[in-house]
């Protein structure tokens, strides 16, 4: 029977494609999740997943065609790596989502590799579904899961916009942004957190080792802002996240301005992580970030006008990474 329904649904995927699913919905995906239990499995953890939501409704597709997370699979594959490679890091998922790299590190924390992992997620729905499914795996010892929005300022109260199609377009609100039509989005006030100070009150040292992921729409420089005494203090870092120059442009910041400030930092690397060819490609100057923010700006490409970066400064890099090391490539 579940083969049956395996088979069913993969073939639903391939007769209707995602454009047409965008267009009219998916009713019929909504009733068959709930067959399901409105989860997934993966590895050795259980997904759950919120049928209302488009996002979640084509991860529940994905799996049953591919059998695992194919969005961002190889920046994921890397993420586990750069964890291995570091003794006892402290895992910060920032923008946690359904938490394909939470969860991720949750199950690294279970063979004793990982310190802690915290979890930040301001969509309410998507963080119950999140709750759901670390308490599940029985992570919950490991994980601080956090409802809030990662921003510069610590315990202060924002706007969020919450996209009512794909929760993972959500995003924090401009204060001098006009309202937002109801029947694109809705908006609530949600709690605003600075790591540093979410550190702090949780008495983890900020002398660990880390390994983060950023994926806030547009916002990720308000999370570096916050993050800038765990980053001044860390033993070293590795931070994986999201480089979307127009949601940086609708979101109040300059993408130059945001590339120099990863200079900045002084770091060791700095890599594209391009997810279509599976490849990495060095950033060495200020002028490869000007490229790469002109093309996703003027890309006609599905899913090409953001890319994902990595950063590292003082810790352990994953094999591949390496290699352009060794290679003299940075």
């Amino acid at each position: 029977m579940s083969y049956l329904f395996d088979s069913f649904l993969s073939l639903y995927l391939k007769v209707f494609p995602w454009k047409f699913r965008d267009r009219f919905g998916s009713p019929l995906i909504t009733l068959l999740m709930a067959l399901k239990g409105n989860s997934v499995q993966f590895n050795d953890y259980r997904v759950f997943l919120n049928p209302r939501d488009k996002t979640a409704t084509e991860l529940f597709l994905i799996h049953v065609n591919a059998g695992k997370w194919i969005w961002e699979s190889y920046e994921l594959s890397l993420f586990a790596e750069a964890i291995s490679a570091n003794e006892n890091p402290v895992v910060i998922d920032i923008g946690a989502n359904y938490g394909a790299y939470t969860l991720s590190a949750c199950s690294l924390a279970k063979g004793g590799s990982v310190k802690n992992v915290i979890a930040v997620e301001p969509n309410a729905e998507t963080f119950s579904c999140l709750k759901r499914s670390v308490d599940s795996g029985g992570f919950g010892r490991f994980a601080h899961l956090v409802n809030a929005a990662a921003s510069a300022a610590h315990n202060g109260e924002c706007n969020f916009r919450v996209d009512k199609k794909y929760s993972a377009m959500s995003s924090l609100v401009r204060p001098d942004s006009p309202s937002v039509p109801s029947a694109a989005a809705s908006s609530y006030k949600v709690r605003c957190i600075s790591i540093d100070g979410f550190l702090s009150e949780t008495n983890i040292d900020k002398t660990n080792n880390f390994v983060i992921k950023i994926d806030v729409e547009g916002s990720e420089p308000l999370a570096f802002r916050g993050l800038e005494a765990t980053l001044e203090s860390a033993l070293g870092y590795q931070i994986f996240f999201e480089f979307h120059p127009e949601a940086l442009k609708t979101s109040g910041h300059d993408p130059v301005q945001f590339a120099q400030h990863l200079f900045d930092l002084h770091p060791d690397l700095i890599v594209e992580i391009d997810q279509h060819q599976k490849r990495l490609k060095p950033v060495n100057s200020l002028a490869d970030f000007e490229s790469i923010i002109h093309e996703c700006l003027t890309t006609r490409e599905m899913w090409k006008d953001y890319t994902n970066i990595f950063v590292s400064k003082g810790a352990e890099l994953p094999a591949e990474m390496r290699k352009l090391v060794n290679q003299g490539k940075v």
